[in-house]
């Protein structure tokens, strides 16, 4: 998987600003509701077990996983996406549970960071302006908005 912490930022803050890169972060939510799907048919994930966790988990030349992809795959556009993302996960609805429980250790470890060196967390109205003119992006909208995105 190609995450990173600077990618995840990037959602969130394209996600508030209502800008179409909300499509990336579903898809980033489902593929990583089908990573932990094929994981667990794998093997290679277990929800109990901490030597299992989901961010390690390797799918690499397991035929299970790979059955489970193929039976995603072969769904195409026969069914609507709710009824295909029941059949491959189990869920009927886009969770963000795969995407925290994938991220919990990276998250924690921010945290930890965050309170060592007392960094703060979101954004608070100190009266000065967040936007640069002409700059593209709308960021005036987040003036005196207070918001966490990892607290």
């Amino acid at each position: 998987m190609g995450f990173s912490t600077v990618g995840l930022v990037a959602w969130f803050l394209f996600v508030f600003l209502g800008t179409p890169y909300l499509r990336y972060f579903i898809a980033a939510m489902s593929e990583l509701m089908f990573h932990k799907s094929v994981c667990l048919e794998a093997g290679e994930y277990d929800p109990t077990d901490p030597a299992k966790p989901l961010h390690k988990c390797d799918i690499f030349g397991s035929k299970e996983a790979g059955a489970k992809l193929m039976g995603m795959l072969k769904l195409g556009s026969s069914v609507k996406w709710n009824e295909a993302l029941k059949k491959a996960t189990g869920e009927s609805k886009l969770s963000a549970a795969a995407f925290l429980e994938y991220f919990k250790p990276v998250h924690e470890w921010l945290r930890k960071e965050n309170k060592k060196t007392g960094e703060k967390i979101g954004w608070v109205d100190d009266g000065q302006d967040l936007c640069v003119q002409g700059g593209g992006l709308e960021l005036d909208k987040l003036k005196g908005l207070k918001l966490s995105l990892l607290g």
